[in-house]
């Protein structure tokens, strides 16, 4: 849904006088922010989702990823709205999803106890999405508008596909690019299939599993490469330097901080961010939405990906067949 006030975030510096007991800048942001705890209420949705968080398993916080005490914020995070599908959008939901954040942490430590559940769940949501979202479309046409108790299994599985691709390239798991190669064939496929139907017609946004497989490809061993698939990398970067900008670095406060500082309430009473400052954070990668040239990368598509963006798989394909084509993932697409 579309956030319909927004204020803007204004950034100050902090500073201190010249006495010779002077704070650091980092005591002064603590003493301000111990000043601005009382103006800013602990919403009770927020400490609920903390707790939710806190006492999931690893496979349990994938399989709640569409849950409505996080996902619901995540969309509306953001000051320009959320179209589903949309590449700039999905990747504001993404980074904006507290269990998004856990699931980062945890690998980061401990790849072995996250990584395998990703791959696991994104193969999963591969086979169950055609028939959610067959069910999806079917509950449109028989009964019109319908509320929902909770994310219903089109939404569970679209988000668990987004949100495992995404992670397995920001840690960096070059191994999973034959899954992520069989999600974009499948991607295309479906985005054929399933028209005329509207914006969710594909499991993940094209764009988003090319940049993860981007960013895979970037950080592939090079002593893992043949000297034909070495070539075929550096003919791709070369492609990708002309034509991709870098990807951002975002800081977010951690999924278990005392305040949620990316709920716009929070930030009209903290208008400085000071508790963004002092509060434990994590860093996210958020993918770019353009081009270098100016040109937006695809969201809604007619029946194919567009001239730019087949460019961009074409390019990247023959490194892909160099190192996935003996794995069967890649030979169910042929």
């Amino acid at each position: 849904m579309v956030r319909t006030v927004l204020l803007s975030i204004v950034f100050a510096v902090l500073g201190c006088s010249f006495q010779e007991e002077a704070p650091k800048a980092s005591q002064v942001g603590n003493l301000k922010a111990m000043e601005t705890k009382p103006q800013v209420p602990i919403h009770p949705w927020h400490k609920e989702r903390v707790e939710n968080i806190g006492s999931e398993t690893i496979e349990q916080v994938i399989e709640n990823l569409a849950n409505f005490d996080d996902n619901h914020f995540a969309q509306t995070a953001d000051s320009g709205g959320y179209v589903p599908g949309e590449p700039k959008d999905e990747m504001m939901r993404i980074v904006h999803l507290s269990r998004v954040g856990r699931l980062v942490a945890e690998g980061r430590n401990d790849p072995d106890s996250v990584v395998p559940l990703l791959r696991e769940n994104l193969v999963q949501s591969l086979e169950d999405w055609p028939e959610a979202l067959e069910a999806r479309q079917e509950k449109w046409l028989t009964e019109g508008n319908f509320s929902l108790d909770g994310p219903e299994e089109y939404e569970k599985t679209s988000t668990r596909g987004l949100v495992t691709t995404y992670v397995l390239a920001e840690l960096g798991d070059y191994e999973s690019l034959p899954v992520l190669l069989h999600s974009y064939k499948k991607s295309e496929q479906w985005i054929a299939k399933y028209k005329p139907y509207p914006a969710d017609q594909f499991f993940v946004p094209p764009t988003i599993t090319l940049y993860s497989m981007h960013r895979l490809v970037d950080c592939y061993p090079a002593d893992k490469l043949n000297p034909d698939a070495i070539d075929a990398r550096d003919e791709y970067l070369k492609w990708a330097d002309e034509n991709l900008p870098e990807a951002k670095t975002v800081s977010r406060s951690t999924w278990y901080a005392e305040y949620d500082t990316s709920d716009p309430m929070v930030k009209v009473m903290d208008p400085e961010c000071i508790l963004h400052k002092v509060q434990r954070k994590i860093n996210l990668t958020v993918y770019p939405h353009k081009y270098n040239n100016g040109t937006w990368f695809e969201g809604y598509i007619e029946v194919h990906v567009d001239e730019k963006t087949q460019e961009w798989f074409d390019t990247m394909e023959p490194f892909l067949k160099a190192v996935v084509s003996d794995k069967p993932m890649s030979e169910s697409d042929s």
